[in-house]
This record gives structure tokens, sequence and C-alpha cells, in this order.
């Protein structure tokens, strides 16, 4: 796994950019959960030193991206409590940010969500497209709603959930067998409205949206085989293929 490593630009922050390739890693599954991060091994291929490697590892242990075993770092699993917590906080959140954001988009905004969601169906084309590729650009969807609120402290919030959104929402999409273009689909309706000034309408495919997420995350336990009240199982990457 370690092979998907790649030397660290000179121009920058070494330990940005070992954090950003690392975390990339995992939530695209290149890096699966219970691997060891070996430090003079992935310094070796990162073609830099063990301190802004360590100080890497270290911002992403605090995140919950690695966890610490004895001497040992490793790849932190997915957890079902992981699951819950995010289907309590995610709609909330990015619903105040929908909120906040409404009235202030432009002619040149509504032209990048429309640039996102063709992307994105552009994606589904390819094979139905790869479920990292289209959750990456749902995120990006949403993450652009949220700073157009203008709340700095909404949209750190909602950025550090982002990510664990999108390695989780690999999962739904796998198992639930949803059509990338229909998923793009919800999107463009959600779109729609906004441009058009239609607010309730808007919450309400918005509300559906995060409603069918809701359903396809909380099945995971029928398609994967375990029980729903043991909030430590596991879903290792094992259980899915990122990308067709």
């Amino acid at each position: 796994m370690v092979q998907y490593l790649e030397k660290i630009e000179k121009n920058k922050s070494y330990s940005t950019k070992i954090y950003q390739q690392i975390k990339s890693l995992i939530i695209t599954g290149k890096l699966k959960a219970g691997s060891n991060v070996n430090e003079r091994e992935f310094a070796s291929m990162l073609g830099v030193s063990r301190t802004p490697l360590r100080d890497a590892l270290t911002l992403l242990e605090k995140e919950g991206w690695v966890e610490q075993n004895g001497k040992i770092r490793m790849v932190a699993p997915l957890l079902w409590r992981n699951i819950l917590e995010l289907l309590e906080i995610r709609e909330p959140i990015d619903m105040l940010g929908f909120e906040l954001a409404f009235y202030k988009y432009t002619p040149e905004d509504f032209a990048h969500l429309h640039g996102i969601l063709q992307e994105m169906m552009d994606v589904t084309k390819q094979d139905h497209g790869s479920y990292y590729s289209i959750m990456a650009l749902d995120t990006s969807f949403h993450r652009y709603i949220n700073r157009k609120s203008g709340n700095s402290i909404l949209f750190t919030f909602s950025e550090e959930i982002n990510e664990k959104v999108t390695r989780a929402s690999i999962l739904s999409m796998k198992y639930s067998g949803k059509d990338g273009n229909a998923f793009a689909q919800e999107h463009l309706a959600i779109l729609k409205c906004m441009e058009s000034g239609d607010y309730e309408n808007a919450c309400r495919y918005l509300s559906e949206h995060y409603s069918a997420w809701r359903q396809r995350m909380l099945s995971l336990p029928g398609h994967l085989g375990f029980d729903p009240a043991n909030l430590d199982t596991k879903l290792q990457e094992e259980f899915v293929t990122i990308d067709k």
C-alpha cells in the first residue's frame, strides 16, 4: 500500500503535504484500516525526514485517522458508532449552512455548482463511476454551500467531518445499488430551486436527499451482516472496493 505514496514537493510545508496525502489514501481505501504506518518506510517513500512525518501523523491521530497501538501507529478503522455519530450531526450542520447561504448566490456561484454536478454526471458515465469520485463531488457541492454561508465557525466544523462523511458514504453507495446519475439528479433538483429562489422546495429536496443518505447508511448492518447494537463493529475496507 505504501507504493501509492509520492515524493513531497519541496516548495510546500512537508508536514502539511504529508498529512494531506496520507489522509487522502485512507479515505480512498488505498491505506486500509489496520495498516501499519511504519515511520521509516513512509519517510523513505515520501523522500522526507521522520520529523515532518511525525508532525503529520500526530495531527492525523488527533483527528482520528490513525491510532496508536502500543508503539505502533495504525490506520484507524471505521466503526459503526462513527457512522451513527455522523448521522446525528451532518444534516443539522448542512441545513443551517444552506439556510444562511440561500440568498447570497451570484450567477457565478450557480455556474460553479452546475459545473460540479456536470462533473458528477460525467463520472457516472464511466462504468457508473467510482464510488470515491462521486462522493468527493457530493462533498464539494455541500462544501461550497457551507462556505457561502459566510459563517466561518460553521464552515470549519463542517470541514472537520466532510472527509469522514466521504469515507463512510462510499460504503453506502456500494451496497445500496444507488445509481450515480440518480444521485446527481437529487442535487440538480436542489440547485434548480436555489436558482429560482424557491426556498421551501429547496429545503424539502435537501431534506429528502439527506433522508435517502441516512437510509443507505442504516442499511449497512443488513448488507454486511453485523449486529447494529454492536457499536464497535469495524467496517473494514475489505468490505468495499473503492473504484470499480
